[in-house]
């Protein structure tokens, strides 16, 4: 994949956006493909203020928690095949 993919952590409650968070396609991508164990944190791209998403494959589950470089952030935990879904959806054909 080329390009970035934009990142939204909503609270199902009220619909509340909590972060956002630009990422580099690939590196998500492969972060998912090959995860290593224990775990990644990939920076973002965006502008004003650097933010991090951790993000740890475990089986079928994928635990991530976007936070900023100052402070705590927020975290969510979704389905393996959910999450390649809709990567998939967004990003444009390889």
């Amino acid at each position: 994949a080329d390009g970035r993919v934009l990142f939204v952590i909503r609270d199902r409650t009220g619909n509340v956006e909590r972060e956002r968070i630009v990422l580099d396609a690939d590196d998500l991508l492969n972060t998912i493909a090959e995860p290593p164990k224990g775990g990644r944190s990939i920076s973002d791209h965006s502008p004003g203020g650097t933010r991090t998403l951790d993000i740890d494959v475990r089986r079928n589950e994928v635990l991530l928690c976007v936070r900023p470089d100052d402070g705590e952030g927020c975290d969510v935990a979704v389905g393996l095949d959910d999450l390649t879904d809709a990567l998939a959806e967004a990003l444009p054909p390889a």
